[in-house]
């Protein structure tokens, strides 16, 4: 992209960031998010943040329902398991949600992570949610909270918060608040707000009967993995268990790290990820012995010698690990990078729990943030590459992945952790059969997800559509 930036615009901005989209989306668009000529008003004007209340982590003194980005699904906005996330403990400090209407992600703002606090189902238990969300309280009179949720949710913004995000990863992109409530939403005569809403409840109700006929990956993995032994029936785990490591315990791990969860994982499970029904009928092998690390080429920001396909988080499905854009192809890149290069698969060390893992596609050389962990099979006469995705995408991964973690606001797996992870390891010709069977239920709710695309596609259309429509009414 180039284009002029003059020090002057440069200077109205709180700041004074000298990226040229940024300087040049307030110049020119002042904050508007949908340019349509007719009334607009900056969202500070009718929303506001609910005062913001800090838990800490450790050991709660009553039972919360906690809400990570993992619940929410990216652009749509619909919550999954939350029965699941009734904690009594936390590994990292949240905030309470209650009071707020519409709950916002100000991280990866650009994939679309916000919820209707009206949508959790238990409203007799207190909220908690990451600290990276905004809590917000909306004049319903002026924007209803679900219009707004779906303004903040449309490919418009996202498109626009690309141009406001900040942070120097693209892996972890913030939206400062000041800039945030400086947003432009058109405010739309109250009988075309019903009617839209109206509409906007037509189409969620077909994401709702759709979704009743999609199985998610992780339910797939578990009914496999349950029917070859792999795993045993999940117990309900909303339970504590107390451990109090002796030092040498601590001194034994090489991160000397004292957290009760994450040293319960290797005391009380000697690291095994799955609790397998029979422990004998197959070998329980350490992750480390099944895979390496795959020594990437780390590409420097700035200008590359020749165009490359670049995937970043925002290209993959979350919990599904499947790229969704090979489109991207780039000449510069604005931070370092890693070359897939040869490696069979790759896993993202930042927020494990989301469900990045992906196939490497080799053929097509890409390049990818450094928030990817490369891996290769080492030997592949007895590890399929597949099996090894589906077990990074168990719920299982995902859940203790989340007791691995450290870090307060980038949460991060270590390589060392991951690869002494104990996971079964059937023979090849089972490994080949269990895939088979995942493969086949994946396609079809694949093709089920794509369906509910399309569906949600025409609620961004519709407000498009209305918001047209109410400017020819204006202009006559």
């Amino acid at each position: 992209m180039i284009t002029n930036v003059n020090l002057s615009d440069i200077s109205k901005s709180i700041f004074l960031r000298l990226g040229a989209r940024y300087t040049n989306y307030w110049k020119n668009l002042n904050g508007k998010i949908f340019n349509f000529n007719y009334r607009q008003i900056e969202l500070k004007q009718f929303v506001k943040i609910v005062k913001i209340k800090n838990v800490k982590k450790g050991d709660l003194t009553k039972e919360y329902q906690l809400i990570d980005l993992a619940n929410i699904e990216p652009g749509i906005g619909f919550l999954n398991d939350l029965d699941k996330n009734i904690v009594s403990e936390i590994g990292s400090d949240k905030i309470i949600l209650d009071g707020a209407d519409i709950v916002f992600s100000r991280l990866n703002s650009h994939i679309g992570y916000v919820f209707l606090m009206e949508d959790i189902p238990n409203s007799k238990i207190s909220v908690i949610g990451s600290t990276e969300f905004f809590p917000l309280k909306v004049d319903n009179t002026t924007i209803p909270s679900k219009l707004l949720k779906y303004y903040l949710l449309h490919r418009e913004f996202r498109k626009k918060a690309i141009f406001i995000r900040t942070g120097k990863s693209q892996s972890h992109p913030r939206i400062q608040v000041e800039d945030f409530m400086r947003f432009k939403f058109p405010i739309l005569p109250q009988k075309v707000s019903i009617e839209l809403i109206r509409k906007i409840n037509i189409f969620e109700d077909e994401i709702k009967k759709k979704k009743l006929e999609y199985e998610s990956l992780q339910n797939i993995i578990e009914s496999v993995f349950l029917k070859y032994d792999i795993k045993k029936p999940s117990l309900d785990e909303n339970f504590h268990i107390k451990i109090k490591p002796m030092l040498s315990n601590i001194a034994n791990q090489r991160y000397m790290r004292i957290g009760a969860e994450y040293m319960s994982f290797w005391m009380l499970r000697k690291g095994c990820l799955f609790q397998s029904e029979d422990k004998n009928k197959y070998p329980i092998i350490p992750m480390k012995r099944l895979i390496r690390k795959y020594n990437a080429t780390v590409i420097k920001k700035g200008l590359m010698t020749d165009t490359r396909i670049l995937v970043e988080f925002e290209h993959i499905q979350s919990l599904n690990g499947k790229i969704e854009n090979l489109s991207n192809v780039v000449t510069e890149v604005g931070s370092d990078k890693i070359e897939f290069g040869n490696a069979d698969f790759l896993t993202n060390k930042l927020r494990p729990y989301l469900g990045y893992t992906i196939i490497n596609p080799k053929h097509l050389n890409i390049i990818g943030t450094t928030e990817f962990i490369p891996f290769s099979i080492i030997n592949k006469l007895n590890t399929s590459v597949n099996y090894i995705r589906y077990v990074f995408l168990s719920s299982e991964y995902l859940k203790q992945s989340k007791l691995l973690m450290s870090g307060k606001e980038h949460p991060r797996i270590n390589i060392s952790d991951i690869l002494n992870i104990r996971i079964p390891l059937p023979k090849l010709t089972i490994q080949h059969n269990i895939v088979k069977e995942i493969l086949q239920r994946e396609l079809k709710s694949a093709k089920i997800l794509k369906e509910i695309k399309v569906i949600r596609e025409k609620i961004d259309n519709i407000i498009l559509d209305t918001l047209n429509y109410t400017k020819i009414i204006k202009e006559k």
